[in-house]
């Protein structure tokens, strides 16, 4: 399945994933959104990663090496910077 971009969205520098969204006037650089992902409307993603089904809601920022693990949430208009999502606590390995 193909990933949608917006045709307002940015992607520069990255990889977008089979069925990966990325909505109106997002903006990804230098990062990875995996498959089945979504990145909504207005959010950024900069040099970070967006695991597998995970959801970066609209006007949310994640920047230096952030990283959304599989199928995990990112509120609406968080900012996340070098952090890990969901903490590394919550992990169920």
């Amino acid at each position: 399945r193909d990933a949608s971009v917006s045709s307002s969205a940015t992607v520069d520098t990255s990889v977008v994933g089979a069925g990966a969204v990325i909505g109106d006037g997002a903006e990804v650089s230098r990062s990875v959104v995996m498959d089945g992902a979504v990145v909504e409307a207005g959010a950024t993603v900069s040099r970070s990663i967006v695991g597998g089904d995970a959801t970066v809601h609209n006007g949310a920022t994640l920047a230096d090496l952030s990283v959304v693990g599989f199928g995990a949430t990112v509120a609406p208009n968080a900012s996340l910077r070098g952090a890990t999502a969901p903490e590394p606590s919550e992990w169920n390995v």
